[in-house]
């Protein structure tokens, strides 16, 4: 097989795995190994055709294989970090995902995962800092600046409130943000605007729990017994058997004096 006919089975093998037919991807990339036992794409395509089956092992084999022939090319990091990422492998995924973002620093992808990786593999700072670059790229994504707010949050509730006021001002619908954003005012004894965050949280999604159980906090902070007892009658409706919240109901009763 001369180099002509390897690429026209490539790009026929990439056609199919984009397809999801595996089945015909896998054929396609092994007929090229069968040829040319070292040839970087088609070991990269069928680590990937592996992984997508959920034999991860022998996927990531097949990657590393491809990378330890040619660690030039930014694919095979991001694509291998993405798998290791989804394994929750936290500290394999760093290593990767720094070659990626060393040889393409314009990924947005390469660095939000980079900064999942680096937070649940301790390290909050180095999150934020590929956080903060993955934002630089795409300023316009609530998700990035929702982690962010998350990552912040370890050690600076202030910085965290920021992010997550730039979460919600891009994706208003962001409930999660919502939530955590009042989350952190509460912490900080912003009660008023904690209540607002957690309302506009109701707004996007008028059966969240987590909502329902924070406003009734912020009521209680309050001195407002009524509607602290309503929240929390509310979280209850939503989540009949969370023990929590009818724990969270018989303290409210109590500082009330029922």
């Amino acid at each position: 097989m001369n180099q002509e006919e390897i690429i026209q089975q490539l790009q026929l093998g990439m056609q199919e795995l984009q397809t999801g037919n595996l089945d015909a991807a896998e054929n396609v990339f092994r007929n090229i190994l069968s040829a040319n036992s070292s040839e970087v794409h088609s070991l990269h395509f069928l680590g990937l055709v592996f992984c997508q089956r959920g034999n991860l092992d022998d996927g990531v084999a097949l990657i590393e294989q491809s990378i330890r022939l040619d660690p030039s090319r930014f694919g095979p990091y991001l694509n291998l970090g993405r798998f290791l990422v989804d394994a929750n492998q936290w500290d394999r995924a760093v290593s990767v995902l720094q070659e990626a973002v060393h040889r393409d620093a314009s990924s947005f992808d390469a660095w939000s995962m980079l900064a999942q990786a680096s937070f649940f593999s301790d390290d909050p700072d180095a999150a934020l800092i590929a956080g903060k670059k993955a934002a630089e790229i795409n300023p316009g994504n609530a998700e990035i600046f929702f982690s962010l707010g998350v990552y912040a949050s370890e050690k600076n509730q202030d910085e965290a409130i920021d992010y997550y006021r730039n979460a919600v001002s891009i994706d208003p619908a962001s409930f999660k943000a919502w939530v955590n954003l009042g989350n952190c005012l509460l912490d900080c004894q912003r009660i008023e605007e904690s209540i607002t965050a957690f309302n506009e949280a109701l707004t996007a999604e008028s059966s969240c729990f987590e909502a329902f159980m924070s406003l009734s906090v912020a009521r209680l902070k309050k001195g407002e017994f009524v509607l602290a007892t309503e929240s929390a009658r509310k979280a209850i409706s939503v989540k009949p058997d969370s023990a929590d919240a009818y724990l969270h109901l018989g303290l409210v009763l109590k500082e009330e004096g029922e």
